[in-house]
């Protein structure tokens, strides 16, 4: 197994996996005419291959909105891996979670830590999910807990955490090759809770 820590674009267009954190290329994202949601917006639209830089919960939650209701409209799977689903940070994305369940898009969610630090069963945004069509699936040991959080929509829109405790990611609405990396390791990890780990 792998951990996407984070990664570039290499000369031909392929995905490089590195260490390391990428810089921030955001500002705040509290309306809808902030620049990050501009670029965000400008590169949902155009489906452009552009990795958009975020560090702040409010920039994260922005784009996992957008990333949900992109499925939502296209009609593509979502899949999230989550350490603990926090509660706080995920109420900001039901609505967008309900757009893309209503539609009846594949939606599955993989929470990495065990019982108790992440309690799906008290968790409410587990219960919307698993009580609208979705799944959701939790770690029975600490085996898992070093994997990436990341958010897979289709085959090639996504966001990786880059750094976990400071909210840093890296985002795409067009990348074919590491949208493969995340659907294997997505794909790994749940093969893995389905085991028992």
């Amino acid at each position: 197994m792998y951990k996407l820590d984070c990664f570039r674009k290499d000369k031909s267009g392929g995905a490089v996996m590195t260490k390391g954190t990428l810089p921030d290329g955001g500002s705040s994202c509290d309306s809808d005419n902030s620049e990050f949601s501009k670029l965000v917006k400008k590169c949902r639209l155009n489906n452009l291959d552009r990795i958009i830089h975020n560090s702040s919960s409010e920039h994260a939650q922005y784009l996992i909105r957008q990333l949900i209701e992109e499925a939502a409209d296209k009609g593509e799977p979502v899949k999230i891996v989550s350490g603990t689903l926090r509660e706080d940070f995920y109420e900001g994305v039901e609505r967008s979670a309900k757009k893309a369940l209503d539609k009846k898009v594949p939606f599955e969610v993989l929470v990495l830590y065990p019982k108790p630090e992440a309690d799906i069963d008290n968790n409410r945004f587990a219960k919307f999910i698993s009580e609208n069509g979705g799944t959701v699936n939790q770690a029975k040991s600490e085996e898992l807990r070093h994997m990436s959080h990341f958010v897979l929509t289709g085959n090639r829109r996504f966001r990786i955490e880059t750094d976990h405790e400071n909210a840093m990611a890296v985002a795409n609405f067009n990348d074919p090759v590491v949208g493969s990396i995340c659907e294997e390791s997505f794909i790994t990890i749940k093969s893995a809770l389905e085991k028992g780990l």
